[in-house]
């Protein structure tokens, strides 16, 4: 008996998380050196093309999944949801005015995640970084025209999220790419030249109906300079003055940590920004695993899978012997001249041949290694074609850049920034112990806003102070943060 108040996210969430700390234990693959990708790498991609396959079959109808035809297997398609992230914080007067717009992208992102792999189960998220997130979602042509539970588009539910989380000042940029049993496509569209960041007009344009002659807000260069009596001091709108309050005031909740330049500047008030980037491309699109062999070509010898025994390898005569088969006369084309050139290389279950076929049958083997991945796009690009013996040696014989090892990739190099960060040692950038709480006996006077920033001058001493009604604030004395905290009746 099915029980309605059951919560099937939080179920999911828990099962994931304990699937991922346990999987991430253990390889793979065993074999050296493709042991390289994690049990929950491997399994994430799995996951993410049967959820696609499922869901295309509840909206399309049940498809065959068993063919030999290529056009007739299942597909999938890629959804890209990003906009221009590093045009989005250039709007930033502040590092807390960055902040604060970066960590508005990451929210609105989670939601987006949420509403494709939880609220409509169509997909799951295979990538992110700071222009975007990229789901496979099912083989469908109009699938962003899907009628969600509102009534509206899954284009225009999308949007809204972007509408709510950025109040206006940016669109999502919706693609979905064609369909595709090339896993490199993911790449392409992962590192492709986000669109132009566009604002939404129709919540931008309501700001300005107003009499008075107002600046134009310096953070997001939308609105009109705000009204309440922090903003107009701030000289920004009341949306953009209302994050800075948010940071600050979160920051109260969390005190040995800073969020104030002039704490973290050295003695002279200097400080500097480091910027940091991988170049992905490269990898992401497969190319640079091309360069990567799976064996060792100097040792001129590969063994038989599984350990079995060990022959001389010579790329010009596995060469030779594809080419040979592929020249065979018709009734006997595209079958190998000898068993010992996949035997040796090659598991007879590994060749993609189908119960009864013959195994000696080149077809089947050379469409799963060439024809339906990025080479067989290769295979045909620009104005020569490349040669189909070349494509299935390089087949053969590279680190395959299957969609789990790119996940692994991209995974992996955003881990070192986050884990870059935590590393800082204590020495460098020490906790603060202590902060120094100002208690004033007629705060009325002051007229001050809840959480605002302001200068305490002393003589020819300056030093930055925060109203609060918090009393645990501290204080330390080097360009030190001080609290104005009103003495309680």
């Amino acid at each position: 008996m099915s029980n309605s108040t059951f919560d099937w996210q939080k179920l999911r969430k828990d099962f994931i998380y304990e699937i991922k700390k346990y999987f991430r234990q253990t390889v793979a693959e065993t074999r050296r050196p493709l042991s390289d990708v994690s049990l929950f790498d491997q399994t994430y991609a799995s996951v993410a093309f049967l959820k696609a396959a499922l869901a295309q079959n509840i909206l399309a109808g049940w498809k065959e999944p068993v063919t030999d035809t290529i056009t007739d297997k299942y597909h999938w398609r890629l959804l890209k949801v990003g906009l221009d992230g590093l045009a989005f914080w250039g709007d930033s007067i502040r590092i807390g005015d960055l902040l604060a717009r970066k960590e508005m992208i990451s929210s609105a992102l989670d939601e987006v995640q949420k509403a494709i792999e939880e609220d409509y189960p169509l997909g799951l998220q295979v990538y992110r970084d700071e222009n975007g997130s990229v789901f496979i979602v099912p083989d469908v042509d109009d699938l962003l025209k899907a009628t969600v539970k509102s009534g509206s588009s899954l284009c225009e539910h999308l949007q809204e999220i972007a509408n709510r989380q950025f109040k206006g000042e940016a669109c999502w940029s919706l693609e979905l790419s064609d369909r595709t049993r090339n896993t490199l496509k993911f790449g392409r569209l992962a590192t492709s030249q986000p669109d132009k960041l566009t604002a939404n007009s129709r919540l931008i344009a309501p700001y300005w109906d107003i009499k008075e002659k107002r600046d134009i807000c310096p953070v997001c260069n939308l609105r009109p300079s705000g009204s309440s009596e922090k903003a107009l001091r701030l000289k920004v709108c009341d949306i953009c003055c209302g994050r800075r309050t948010n940071r600050a005031e979160d920051w109260t909740e969390n005190l040995p940590t800073t969020i104030w330049i002039d704490e973290v500047a050295d003695s002279n008030g200097r400080l500097a920004l480091i910027v940091g980037q991988f170049e992905l491309e490269s990898w992401l699109t497969g190319e640079a695993l091309n360069t990567i062999v799976s064996s060792d070509p100097q040792s001129h010898i590969w063994q038989e899978p599984k350990g079995g025994k060990k022959h001389n390898f010579d790329y010009q005569q596995l060469l030779d012997d594809i080419q040979n088969a592929l020249n065979k006369k018709p009734e006997n084309k595209r079958q190998f001249v000898s068993n010992t050139l996949l035997d040796g290389l090659v598991l007879k279950t590994s060749r993609g041949l189908r119960k009864g076929q013959n195994p000696p049958l080149l077809q089947p083997f050379y469409d799963l290694q060439v024809t339906d991945t990025d080479l067989g796009e290769d295979s045909t690009s620009g104005k020569k074609r490349i040669e189909e013996s070349f494509l299935l040696a390089l087949a053969m014989m590279r680190q395959n850049p299957s969609f789990a090892r790119l996940r692994r990739v991209w995974e992996t190099t955003q881990q070192f920034w986050q884990e870059a960060l935590t590393d800082v040692p204590e020495t460098q950038l020490p906790k603060v112990k202590g902060r120094l709480v100002i208690e004033a006996t007629n705060p009325a006077e002051f007229r001050l806003q809840p959480f605002g920033n302001y200068d305490l001058v002393l003589g020819k001493t300056k030093l930055s102070v925060l109203e609060s009604v918090c009393k645990r604030l501290l204080s330390r004395f080097f360009f030190p943060t001080l609290a104005i905290v009103p003495q309680s009746s």
